[in-house]
């Protein structure tokens, strides 16, 4: 099945996967500030990777000739790229609607005349958040069709094999580089740290930041910790947790979509039940590695490039 990821990008580059690692278009092994190398991609970027596919910035449709079968588009707010486009350059493709940015630079949610009519004119519509996300249903909103949860599929094996063991008691507080969804986590993983005696450490990175191997560094450094804070407020994906459940990291507080299926227990903001969960899970060695061990078997279930895989599979055959 040929497979294509498409939409705007300023930093990604258009690349083809080939076994499992990413190359550009004249064939030179691709990496960028926000991967492993070639081989480890974060979220969205990795939809190619589910069947040795391409990711093509929208300027640089006119660089393939092949006859597509399946296209994900993620259009967020460019008006010349339609529906209607890709159906006259990729006749027979299936094309998928999705999302890739959620937010305008204001912090509104992206709910634009764009988005609207290339959910009305594509074949599907899927998005990375769950049926009863308040975010997915405000984009219901905008279209008569089903909107189908097909997530953000993780390279579970990279992760386990590379970053899954040789814990230490400590706690890694989660910077992101919009401040509303860092929210208070520094706070809440001092508070941890104090009323524990273990220490906190922080990383912070930025995606504008290129030339750097910012996702190895900032991999290298939660991925020794027992814990992570992430006490994001909001209702967004939840990527950071995928790669704890991976990474065998617990993570502690937030909103986000995925913490729900995968961390539930610590799935609030509320400072006095994260204190008596973490001091439970410290406390308790099986009640600890229940809780990573859940984490794991439902990263598999709904985020592992088997099962998301299979989701898009369902929409198409």
């Amino acid at each position: 099945m040929k497979f294509a990821l498409i939409s705007q990008a300023f930093v990604v580059k258009s690349y083809k996967v080939n076994n499992g690692k990413a190359y550009t278009l004249d064939g030179q092994p691709y990496s960028y500030s926000h991967s492993i190398g070639n081989e480890f991609f974060m979220g969205f970027w990795n939809y190619p990777f589910l069947f040795d596919g391409y990711y093509l910035n929208m300027s640089d449709l006119h660089l393939i000739n092949e006859d597509l079968d399946v296209i994900i588009f993620a259009n967020d707010n460019i008006k010349q790229v339609t529906v209607s486009t890709l159906r006259k350059k990729f006749p027979n493709a299936c094309i998928i609607a999705s999302v890739k940015e959620m937010w305008t630079s204001d912090g509104k949610l992206m709910l634009s005349d764009i988005r609207k009519n290339i959910f009305n004119e594509a074949d599907a519509i899927c998005t990375p958040l769950s049926f009863n996300n308040p975010i997915q249903i405000k984009f219901q909103q905008l279209t008569d069709k089903k909107i189908h949860w097909i997530p953000q599929p993780v390279n579970i094996d990279y992760l386990q094999n590379n970053y899954y063991d040789n814990k230490t008691l400590s706690i890694f507080s989660y910077q992101h580089h919009l401040p509303h969804r860092t929210a208070n986590s520094k706070e809440i993983a001092t508070h941890l740290g104090n009323t524990f005696n273990i220490p906190v450490f922080e990383k912070y990175t930025d995606h504008r930041m290129h030339g750097i191997d910012q996702l190895k560094i900032h991999t290298e450094a939660w991925s020794k910790c027992l814990f992570m804070v992430n006490a994001d407020p909001s209702f967004n994906y939840g990527q950071q947790s995928t790669l704890c459940a991976a990474g065998g990291t617990i993570n502690i507080g937030g909103n986000n979509d995925a913490n729900s299926f995968l961390y539930p227990s610590t799935n609030t903001l509320d400072i006095k039940k994260l204190e008596l969960e973490v001091e439970k899970i410290i406390n308790n060695e099986k009640y600890r590695e229940h809780i990573m061990q859940l984490a794991f078997k439902e990263l598999h279930k709904y985020y592992s490039y088997d099962a998301v895989k299979q989701m898009i599979l369902n929409i198409v055959l």
